[in-house]
Formats: C-alpha cells, sequence, structure tokens
C-alpha cells in the first residue's frame, strides 16, 4: 500500500503543478488580450466617431466643388464591410484628400469646417495612442507566447495579431 499512495501522491503532485503552469500563463496571456480588445474597441469607436466627421466635411465639399467628385468611393465606405486596419487606411487616405481640397478651394476655409478638422485631428491622437498600445501588448502577448503557454495559448484560442501601422498623423494648415 505504501508504494501505491507514493505514487499516487507524486502524480497528484504533478498535476497540480501543471495546473499552476497552466493558469498563470493563461492569467498572462488574457490580461494582455483584454488590453488589446480593450484598445481595439476604443480605435473603432474613434473611427466610427471620425467617419461621422469626415461625412460632413464630404456634404460641404460635395456642395462646393462641383467639376469632379475626388470623394466618390467615400460616400460608399459605409457599405464596404472593412476591419479596423482597412477602415483607418482609408478614412486617412480620404481625409489627406478633404484637405488637399480645402487647401484648393477657399471657399471651403471656413471656420466650421476647419473645426471639424481639428475635432478629427484629437480623434486622430486617440487612435494613435491606442494603436501603439494595442502594438505594444501585442509584442508584448507574442514574447510570451514561448514554450508551454504556446499551447496555453492555443487551448484558449488566444493568438497574436497584426500591428497597426503608425505613420504620422494628417496634416492641415490649419
Amino acid at each position: 500500500m505504501g508504494p501505491v499512495l507514493i505514487v499516487f501522491f507524486i502524480l497528484v503532485t504533478i498535476v497540480g503543478i501543471c495546473l499552476i503552469l497552466y493558469f498563470t500563463a493563461y492569467n498572462k496571456i488574457s490580461i494582455i488580450k483584454i488590453k488589446m480588445d480593450n484598445s481595439n474597441n476604443i480605435i473603432a469607436d474613434n473611427l466610427a466617431k471620425k467617419q461621422e466627421l469626415m461625412d460632413k466635411l464630404y456634404e460641404k465639399i460635395k456642395s462646393v466643388v462641383t467639376t469632379k467628385d475626388y470623394l466618390k468611393e467615400f460616400g460608399n465606405l459605409k457599405k464596404r464591410n472593412l476591419n479596423n486596419y482597412e477602415l483607418d487606411k482609408e478614412l486617412n487616405e480620404y481625409l489627406q484628400i478633404m484637405i488637399n481640397l480645402k487647401e484648393d478651394n477657399k471657399k471651403l476655409d471656413t471656420k466650421a469646417f476647419n473645426k471639424t478638422l481639428s475635432e478629427i485631428k484629437q480623434i486622430d491622437q486617440i487612435i494613435r495612442a491606442n494603436k501603439v498600445f494595442f502594438n505594444k501588448n501585442n509584442n508584448d502577448l507574442f514574447k510570451q507566447m514561448k514554450g508551454y503557454t504556446k499551447i496555453v495559448a492555443k487551448i484558449a484560442k488566444i493568438s497574436v495579431k497584426n500591428s497597426y501601422e503608425i505613420k504620422e498623423p494628417v496634416e492641415s494648415s490649419l
């Protein structure tokens, strides 16, 4: 009876150690994933706000610039199912076009137009800060994904995501 009890005790100890290691690794990567999800949600919310403000600019531009629709695809942006990465890229491209149109057309250089551009700039700062935070945590998650933690992550279906591209904010001549 003595050797069986010793083997049982050793097995229980090994299982206990494995469970402690599993939950320790799971907690580490879960905390990082929660931070990433939160920053990604903030980015999504602010991209939606940015798009709403850009819609206002688009309507103003359409009423002033009638010769050519430089932003014809912008009107279809909501119909497309874009993720945060793609939407951010598209909005920045269209914002640059809007700024160029404003600089070329003095009728667009109004207080309301400039105020909206200023609001967009503030939103871009929030988006940029959250991209940096997301990328930092994504890199931390990548560093954690070694050894048994990689197995824990696969079981928990947690994976490293694509990092956001961080460029200098779109500037205007305000």
